[in-house]
C-alpha cells in the first residue's frame, strides 16, 4: 500500500467537513484460483490481480478529505498496461473514495505466470505487478483524481504500489538404469535415482515401475515409498521385473507435490536391457564288443545340457547301427529335462548287420526359455565295435613222444615217457563247452608207459584254433616256421581242445571217466634223416579225475578251452600233467576238410581266447 498527503489549502467544497488532510491508500492483492495468495505460485499458474483505493491512514486529530476522479490502470508482469474498467479515458469516472466505502476493481485480464517474466530480487525469483492511479513515475500522462478539501484550488489526488509473489519452481527429475538377464531366469533388474530439481520441497515422492508391461497398470509396482525431498536432495531405489520379451523395455515414473504450492510434477525415464544366454548340447557314447559271433553290441553315454537354459524334452535315439533307416531307431533316453550343466546316462544295446559295426546317436533339447522360443538343439556321437570273429575250422594230426611223462602222484616216479597221438578237427574254429555236439570229432589217445595210464579221448566238448602271430588271410605266420619246411597252409599254429574221455589207471581194463584238456603248438616239420633236429612242437594233456562230489561233465565244462585257463573245479591241480616239447613226432595244424563242414557253426558260450 502506498499514500500520498497534502495540506490543505483555501476552503472550497470540503468534504466530510473540517477534513484537514489528504491521503490515498492504493493496494494490490493477488487470486489464484479465486483464492487469495501471496505466492509462492509456478508458471504456469493463473493469477488474477485485484486493485483497491481509499482513504489512506492520517496523522492523530486528522481528518481525511474524501477524492474522486481519476484514472487507475495496473502493468502486468510481462509488461502489459491494463486501465482497469470503470477508470480511464478522457472522462475519468472514479467514484466518491472516502473513509469507510474503499473501491475495489479486478484486473480485466488474468495474467499466466512465466519464468520470462521472473526479476531476480536479493537471489529470489518474484513476478511483479504495478498499480498505479493517477500521475506517477510509471505512468505521468495518467490523469490525477481530485481531494475535497475545500480550498479554491483542490489537491490533486495519485499513488502507485506493487505487489510481489514470488515464484516457485517444483520439478523432479528420475534417472534409471537396468543390468541384462538371464533367458533362464527372465529376470531384469534395475536401479535409480530420483531428484528434487527444482526450489520447493517435494512431498509425497514416489516411483513407480510398470514391469516392463506399458499400458497395463494392474501390475505397477512401487519401488519408492512416498518420502520428502528438500530442493537438490535425492532418493535413491531399485528393483526387478520378469521380462517377457528380449529386449525389454521398463519405466519408471516419479511423482511428487511442491510443499507450499501444492503443485504436482512428474517424471519418467526408461532402460532397456536383454535376457542373455543360449542352448546347447552334448553327447558322449562308447560301445564293447559283442561277446559271441550272435550276441548284441551294447553301448552307454552321457548326454549334456552345455547351454546356460533349461532344456526341455531332451531325448537320445539310437539309429540301431542302420543310419538312414529310421524305422528300428529306438529311444534309449527321455523325454527328460536337463538344468544347464546337469548331465544324464543312457545304455542299450543292438545286434549289429556287420562287423565291425558303427552306431550312432543323435541328443535333442527344446529350449523353451523367453528367449529360445521352442527352439531345438542337437548333437550326435558314434562308436565302432563289432563281434568276435569267426575263425576258420581247423583239424590238428599228431603222433609223438614227450620228453617225459610227468609224475605219478601214487608212488611218487618220474615217468620216463608217454605217447599220444590222433586227429581232432572241427568246422569252426572256435566251440565253446557243449555249445552243440558233433560238430568236433576226432580220436586221441594218451598212453603212459611202465602201466601207468591209458588215456581215449571220447566225446569233445570245445575247439579252439589259435594264432600267436600275424594273420595273413587264412595263414597264421606265413614263412616264418622255426624249423623244417613250410606246412600246409593253415590258418593257425595253436590249438586247444577238451572234453570227456576214458582212462585206465594201471594200462587196465578197468576204467573211469575222467575230463581233460590238450593244447598244440605247431612250431614247424622235423628234419629229415635219422639224425636230423627234431621239431620245437609243443604237446600238453591236463586229466582231471573227479573226486566225490564232482561230475566230468562240470569237469568238463571248467576245463572247456573257451576259459583262458581252466576254472572251477579244474581249476585244481590236474591229475595227469604231461607234455612239454616232443622228443620225437610232429604235431601238424590243417585247414579243416571241406566236406566236413555242416550248417553254420554254434557261437561259443564265453568269449573266445585271443
Amino acid at each position: 500500500m502506498a499514500m500520498l498527503v497534502l495540506a490543505p489549502l483555501a476552503n472550497a467544497v470540503q468534504d466530510p467537513a473540517g477534513c484537514n488532510a489528504n491521503s490515498v491508500s492504493i493496494a494490490i492483492s493477488a487470486l489464484k484460483s479465486g483464492v487469495p495468495t501471496n505466492g509462492p505460485v509456478k508458471p504456469g499458474d493463473v493469477i488474477v490481480y485485484q486493485v483497491t483505493l481509499g482513504i489512506g491512514p492520517v496523522a492523530p486529530g486528522e481528518l481525511a478529505c474524501n477524492y474522486e476522479g481519476g484514472q487507475l490502470s495496473i502493468t502486468l508482469p510481462n509488461g502489459t498496461l491494463v486501465q482497469m474498467a470503470g477508470f480511464g479515458g478522457a472522462t475519468p469516472n472514479v467514484p466518491m473514495i472516502s473513509d469507510g466505502s474503499p473501491f475495489t476493481v479486478l484486473s480485466p485480464v488474468p495474467y499466466t505466470v512465466n519464468v520470462a517474466d521472473e526479476q531476480l530480487i536479493s537471489g529470489t525469483k518474484y513476478v511483479v505487478c504495478v498499480a498505479d492511479y493517477g500521475s506517477t513515475a510509471s505512468h505521468p500522462s495518467q490523469i490525477n483524481g481530485t481531494f475535497k478539501s475545500g480550498v479554491d484550488e483542490e489537491q490533486t489526488a495519485s499513488a502507485t504500489t506493487s505487489k510481489q509473489l514470488r515464484v516457485s519452481h517444483p520439478s523432479i527429475e528420475v534417472t534409471k538404469t537396468c543390468t541384462d538377464g538371464t533367458c533362464e531366469q527372465g529376470v531384469i533388474a534395475f536401479s535409480g535415482t530420483v531428484t528434487n530439481t527444482g526450489d520447493e520441497t517435494l512431498v509425497n515422492v514416489t516411483v513407480v515401475d510398470d514391469q516392463g508391461t506399458p499400458g497395463d497398470t494392474s501390475d505397477d509396482v512401487t519401488v519408492l515409498a512416498p518420502t520428502t525431498l528438500a530442493a537438490a536432495a535425492s532418493a535413491t531405489f531399485s528393483g526387478t521385473y520378469l521380462a517377457t520379451t528380449t529386449p525389454s523395455t521398463d519405466v519408471v515414473t516419479a511423482t511428487g507435490t511442491g510443499q507450499t504450492t501444492a503443485s504436482a510434477v512428474t517424471d519418467t525415464d526408461d532402460a532397456t536391457c536383454e535376457l542373455l544366454g543360449s542352448p546347447d548340447i552334448a553327447v558322449t557314447k562308447e560301445c564293447q564288443d559283442a561277446t559271441s559271433l550272435t550276441g548284441p553290441i551294447t553301448f552307454d553315454g552321457t548326454v549334456t545340457n552345455t547351454g546356460d537354459v533349461t532344456l526341455d524334452s531332451v531325448t537320445v535315439v539310437d539309429d540301431n547301427g542302420t543310419p538312414g533307416d529310421t524305422s528300428d531307431d529306438v529311444t534309449v533316453l527321455g523325454p527328460i529335462s536337463l538344468a544347464p550343466a546337469a548331465s544324464a546316462t543312457f545304455s542299450g544295446s543292438y545286434v549289429p548287420a556287420a562287423s565291425p559295426s558303427t552306431d550312432t546317436v543323435v541328443a535333442r533339447g527344446t529350449d523353451n526359455s523367453i528367449c529360445g522360443d521352442g527352439r531345438t538343439v542337437q548333437a550326435t556321437a558314434s562308436a565302432t565295435c563289432g563281434v568276435p570273429e569267426q575263425r576258420l575250422g581247423c583239424r590238428i594230426t599228431a603222433g609223438g613222444i614227450t620228453p617225459d611223462g610227468g609224475v605219478d602222484e601214487t608212488v611218487f616216479a618220474d615217468l620216463v615217457k608217454a605217447t599220444f597221438g590222433g586227429q581232432v578237427g572241427a568246422p569252426c574254429g572256435c566251440i565253446g563247452c557243449f555249445d552243440e555236439f558233433d560238430n568236433i570229432q576226432g580220436s586221441w589217445q594218451h598212453t603212459r608207459h611202465h602201466h601207468k595210464g591209458n588215456f581215449h579221448a571220447m566225446l569233445y566238448n570245445s575247439l579252439i584254433c589259435g594264432c600267436d602271430g600275424v594273420m595273413d588271410g587264412n595263414l597264421c605266420n606265413p614263412g616264418d616256421r622255426d624249423l623244417g619246411p613250410e606246412p600246409r597252409k593253415a590258418p593257425a599254429n595253436l590249438a586247444c581242445f577238451s572234453g570227456v574221455g576214458e582212462l585206465a589207471p594201471n594200462n587196465g581194463r578197468r576204467t573211469v571217466l575222467v575230463a581233460f584238456r590238450v593244447e598244440v603248438e605247431d612250431r614247424g616239420e622235423p628234419g629229415a634223416g635219422a639224425n636230423a633236429a627234431p621239431t620245437d612242437d609243443v604237446y600238453r594233456i591236463r586229466i582231471w579225475v573227479p573226486q566225490a562230489d564232482e561230475t566230468v561233465e562240470a569237469l568238463a565244462d571248467d576245463a572247456c578251452c573257451t576259459h583262458g585257463e581252466p576254472v572251477g573245479s579244474a581249476a585244481r591241480s590236474p591229475d595227469i600233467d604231461d607234455g612239454g616239447s616232443i622228443v620225437h613226432g610232429n604235431i601238424q595244424i590243417h585247414p579243416m576238410l571241406p566236406n566236413t563242414v555242416k550248417g553254420i557253426c554254434p557261437p561259443p558260450d564265453t568269449a573266445c581266447p585271443q
